[in-house]
């Protein structure tokens, strides 16, 4: 297929791709851009995830595993959940493959007149669900806390008043969500990753500082957490202003409904957004929702055990995915098919070859990892425990979860939308069943984690086989050829990595923050070279990439 010919475009009349005098794509440039842009997004990412875990450590330090803790961590479920489904990623995931039509047109005031038109609808919806929510806010806190017993549990009254004092980060965060999907658009991953690192700055002046200032009682104080968290999501906003008006765009108060490409990315939204928020609502909502009947602490527990899944997820499958469906929507639109293939399968590849050592490790250390970073202060031993028999079933998925983010959206991409989303809405009864039936059996609350994790595996097996049908083929042998060989390297990391952590135990005395400091480090400082070195001696294709990338950076090989 001759990157010349002449390429496709969307004609807004007939409502179909039809021949346009688009730019001839480079397909060289798709593998560089993919690249530099999910390295950018990975240093963003850890820079985030460091903060998100003083974030973390500080409200566990300072507030403990308590009824407080609890109200806050299930309030901050509803304002976070409202801006995910009607903006977060799902306005992105709709909106970016029509931006990219524009610019593939040379357009990019087009676009911009499109994303005002967006902006302005999507922040009446969010004032409109912002309000709704301060209105039934005691509705909502029975439907994500349902072991809350109004008039007896004190979490109730408290989860519901710090509810509605966090809406306002709802109409905030979706002012965000146009202003990254446009910058990502744009080839530009810098600052939306970076907004996460001073988002997670607020939270924590929050705990540190305002918490302090309120001063009182510790169900007082966590209003500052609330504010807090408040004054992150402005200080997103405000740092991708400038580079976005540097790329043209400039605000306008209009709202047009005739627009075809409104349209269509109202049409698309909507399947957008329920196969995402089915993602969502599986890793993060529903766990947290069966954790309040496993009584106090448990919820925040199980919120722990998930921020540090959340690591490698953000740091490989939504870095190296949200670098890659930029230029898949391109080259889907473009027809250029057959190199959309390469990059789905070169980004999978990548995905699996990072989250699977992650996984191994995870589970191997999940004690001593949860012990280091967590056990301080009002956090007690008996839920460092918890946390850690979480984060080892959680750990079970992760490599499952972290695919779905490209699958995903090369389905967007394609401009085909209903697909996740009703396979989403499948899995997510599935898993919903396997959640309660599990955590009645001995695993009692461990149960809630491996059901999430087997229902993340149902559900990228299921897409994935579709993708391939739909695409007549994906490179699927080259991928699996590319597991098979990353998964027996992490599983012989996993056994070294035991090995050494058994021998730290036979070295130190006790099982304190030492050492398990000692295991932690000394797992990563063994373990990762192992992984390597297997991986290179299976002929991992990514192993043999990441090698020569690693002797480039230190200047041993031209």
């Amino acid at each position: 297929m001759s990157n010349a010919r002449v390429l496709l475009e969307f004609d807004q009349t007939k409502g179909r791709l039809v021949a346009g005098k688009c730019k001839p794509y480079n397909g060289g440039m798709s593998k560089s851009v993919v690249a530099k842009g999910a390295a950018i997004l990975m240093v963003a990412m850890v820079a985030s995830r460091l903060l998100g875990y003083v974030r973390e450590k500080a409200i566990a330090h300072y507030f403990g595993d308590n009824w407080w803790t609890d109200a806050f961590v299930s309030a901050f479920n509803v304002p976070d959940l409202i801006y995910y489904l009607l903006a977060g990623g799902a306005l992105g995931a709709a909106f970016i493959p029509i931006f990219r039509e524009y610019l593939a047109r040379d357009d990019a005031e087009g676009g911009h007149r499109v994303a005002s038109s967006l902006l302005n609808l999507m922040l009446l919806a969010l004032l409109a669900a912002g309000l709704l929510a301060v209105i039934f806010a005691p509705a909502l806190v029975r439907v994500i806390a349902r072991g809350y017993t109004p008039g007896i549990d004190p979490r109730y009254e408290l989860t519901i008043s710090l509810t509605r004092v966090l809406m306002p980060q709802v109409v905030i965060m979706g002012i965000s969500a146009i202003f990254t999907a446009m910058l990502q658009s744009h080839d530009h991953f810098t600052w939306p990753a970076i907004g996460w690192c001073v988002y997670n700055l607020g939270i924590i002046t929050g705990a540190v500082f305002l918490a302090g200032l309120i001063g009182g009682p510790p169900e007082k104080q966590v209003y500052g957490l609330v504010f807090g968290v408040l004054l992150g999501a402005v200080l997103i906003v405000l740092i991708q202003l400038p580079t976005l008006r540097s790329k043209g765009f400039r605000w306008r108060l209009t709202v047009s409904l005739s627009d075809p490409d409104v349209r269509r990315v109202l049409r698309a939204w909507l399947p957008v957004m329920l196969a995402l928020a089915f993602s969502q609502i599986n890793l993060l909502a529903l766990p947290q929702w069966l954790g309040t009947y496993f009584g106090d602490g448990m919820v925040l527990s199980v919120r722990l055990a998930q921020r540090l899944i959340l690591v490698p997820f953000s740091l490989f499958g939504v870095s190296i995915a949200t670098a890659a469906f930029p230029t898949m929507s391109t080259l889907a639109f473009s027809g250029h098919l057959q190199e959309m293939r390469r990059t789905f399968s070169r980004s999978l590849s990548s995905i699996l070859f990072f989250t699977l050592p992650s996984a191994a490790g995870l589970m191997v250390l999940a004690l001593p990892v949860t012990r280091l970073l967590w056990k301080s202060g009002e956090y007690s031993e008996a839920a460092t425990a918890a946390n850690a028999s979480m984060l080892m079933f959680f750990a079970i998925g992760l490599a499952a979860l972290c695919a779905l983010q490209v699958i995903n959206r090369a389905f967007f991409a394609l401009r085909e939308v209903s697909t996740p989303m009703k396979v989403g809405a499948a899995v997510f009864i599935i898993n919903l069943l396997l959640c309660v039936l599990l955590m009645r059996t001995s695993l009692t609350y461990r149960g809630i984690a491996l059901g999430t994790s087997i229902g993340f595996c149902i559900n990228a097996l299921i897409l994935f086989e579709l993708l391939r049908r739909r695409m007549e083929g994906i490179g699927g042998r080259a991928i699996a050829d590319s597991f098979i060989r990353s998964l027996g390297a992490a599983l012989l990391m996993a056994v070294v990595v035991a090995v050494v952590a058994g021998a730290v135990d036979r070295l130190t005395v006790g099982g304190g923050l030492q050492g398990a400091a000692l295991k932690v480090f000394a797992g990563i400082a063994v373990g990762a070279p192992v992984y390597l070195a297997a991986a290179l001696s299976l002929k991992v294709p990514e192993a043999a990439l990441a090698w020569q990338r690693l002797l480039r950076r230190l200047h041993l090989r031209r």
